[in-house]
């Protein structure tokens, strides 16, 4: 399963350094608790810039500025392209009131106001993926046990 790779979560900048810099912070947040994280600039996205696509589970885009939903939008669909399996999860951090408009119109699988609320849904996703591989497992060793 993706969450079982080493950095499961790759944060990619949307535009400038301090997008980057936003997008290093949740990766150490995720860090601090037992995700493993990597930071990547734009050019992550870019048709010319190789990128490993393996043991992604989870694709954070960094944005402080969101005055450019074409730019997210853009950025969303190479993400889909790159990492087909992968959730998507669109970090606004400094969104104001029209972050449920973008949410509708860009339509990420999870969309993030705060570090805290990115943190929260790649713990979620990683423990609903855990907990698929959990009952995978339980319903194995139950068929093992009938079958012995």
């Amino acid at each position: 399963m993706e969450w079982q790779a080493d950095k499961p979560v790759l944060c990619i900048a949307g535009r400038g350094p301090l997008d980057e810099a936003a997008g290093a912070m949740f990766a150490q947040l995720l860090e601090k608790r037992g995700i493993g994280a990597r930071i990547e600039g734009t050019a992550a996205l870019s048709m010319s810039n190789i990128v490993p696509t393996e043991g992604v589970a989870m694709v954070c885009l960094s944005y402080l500025d969101t005055t450019s939903p074409a730019h997210m939008r853009y950025m969303i669909r190479r993400a889909r392209r790159k990492w087909p399996d992968a959730r998507i999860l669109l970090g606004c951090w400094r969104a104001d009131g029209n972050a449920a408009s973008l949410a509708a119109t860009l339509k990420p699988d999870d969309m993030a106001l705060t570090l805290r609320d990115a943190v929260k849904s790649c713990i979620a996703a990683a423990q609903g993926q855990n907990a698929t591989v959990r009952a995978e497992q339980e319903r194995f060793s139950v068929v093992a046990a009938s079958a012995a």
